[in-house]
């Protein structure tokens, strides 16, 4: 509703209040266990918020910069999380996710959204070549560490708590507190490339 609006920040925002209620569910369903149900229903959310959510806000920005692009590369960001989390619910448990998870890759384009005007219009630029390389990076076999430290946690979900309130308050340090975000999310992406090298 946010996208059909114009309100692309706000639809980003949505999609990072998303994470995060994610992230509970996830813990609530570790400590009390889930269902078939639960877990399908699970994957349904994560499909709308994490794959087609970030899809059409990205159609909605790239439609003025390249109509092509904009219909082509959100089509393959939604397929290629369709294929990740169809493929994660017949693996086996394992401690490292085989390729991003959709959740982070939503996460991404929400805060390549948000800090855009650090960047100004070059932002269009970075959702674009950001949507191919997740894509790929979702459909991969590279192996990520699930993140269960709370030292490590606590600081992004504080940042995550900070940002909301910003956007909230319609504070100009939205960009830059997205944009640390960011900064962390690629380290994390970038440390199991590093060591493939």
């Amino acid at each position: 509703m946010s996208v059909i609006e114009g309100m692309t920040e706000q639809a980003a925002v949505l999609i990072i209040l998303s994470v995060a209620a994610d992230g509970a569910d996830g813990a609530v369903a570790r400590r009390f266990g889930t269902g078939a149900l639960g877990e399908n229903l699970d994957s349904l959310a994560d499909i709308i918020a994490f794959g087609a959510a970030p899809a059409v806000v990205s159609y909605e920005i790239l439609k003025g910069y390249s109509a092509y692009a904009a219909f082509v590369l959100p089509s393959l960001f939604l397929i290629c999380g369709a294929l990740r989390l169809a493929r994660f619910n017949i693996m086996s448990k394992r401690d490292f996710f085989s390729g991003i998870p959709i959740t982070l890759a939503g996460f991404i384009v929400a805060l390549l959204i948000l800090s855009g005007n650090l960047i100004g219009r070059a932002h269009e630029l970075a959702i674009l070549a950001s949507l191919p390389v997740l894509s790929v990076l979702m459909v991969s076999t590279i192996q990520y560490p699930k993140v269960r430290n709370w030292l490590v946690l606590f600081p992004v979900i504080g940042l995550i708590a900070v940002l909301a309130v910003l956007w909230s308050l319609g504070s100009d340090m939205v960009p830059q507190v997205s944009g640390l975000l960011l900064v962390l999310m690629v380290i994390y992406i970038l440390n199991p490339l590093h060591r493939m090298i």
